[in-house]
């Protein structure tokens, strides 16, 4: 039952932010993304995990160049599927250091330096909805489900930050009991500090409340 209610809710969600224009998407994009590098997690960050946007995602490269241009150690990941997981490594430029991966998603070629979860100290997620207690839905492959996993046993102290567009928050996100909450959710018009187990801050500026 709560399989087909996460491949329903995928399926409308994706439908609506495949609708947005390309101008709409670029826009709120670059609201998001300046939300974000506001954020103190972000500013003290020195290697932090990131991820090449993809088709409607919104828009991450303009944040990967920021990172790199101030001197952050960025990481990205590569899918792998034998073992099933994510292989994490650094990016120095990103013209040259990325190759188009599985399903086409931009991600390090294999002469990129691995760096080990444990050395994380800020994690930018991708999801397809999410809602404002911290649930995400993702795209179904559990290659995130399984780096959370690692990062919780690992580092639970390390920054999760998930960015989506306003139309991707949901009234509640159908959730299995192995589903990690997102402590902080980025979109154009807010953050939203989502506490376990209390009702969520939602902030309209760049800051945010614990």
């Amino acid at each position: 039952m709560i399989a087909e209610s996460k491949s329903s809710m995928r399926a409308h969600v994706l439908a609506c932010r495949d609708a947005l224009s390309d101008a709409e998407r670029a826009r709120k994009s670059r609201r998001i993304a300046d939300r974000v590098m506001a954020l103190p997690e972000f500013h003290s960050a020195q290697v932090p995990l990131l991820f090449a946007s993809f088709g409607s995602e919104v828009d991450t490269w303009p944040l990967i160049r920021a990172a790199l241009q101030v001197g952050k150690r960025v990481v990205l990941p590569a899918v792998s599927n034998s073992p099933r997981c994510l292989r994490l490594r650094r990016v120095d430029d990103s013209e040259v250091d990325l190759q188009p991966g599985v399903w086409g998603i931009m991600e390090p070629r294999e002469h990129c330096v691995e760096v080990a979860s444990s050395e994380l100290d800020f994690v930018l997620l991708p999801g397809v909805a999410f809602d404002a207690r911290g649930g995400r839905l993702g795209y179904g492959g559990g290659y995130y489900d399984w780096l959370l996993a690692q990062l919780g046993a690992q580092k639970p102290s390390v920054p999760l930050v998930a960015v989506a567009f306003e139309l991707q928050i949901v009234p509640v996100v159908p959730t299995d009991t192995h589903d990690l909450p997102v402590p902080i959710i980025v979109t154009e018009e807010r953050i939203i500090t989502c506490c376990a187990g209390e009702k969520p801050v939602a902030a309209s500026g760049a800051g945010h409340e614990p």
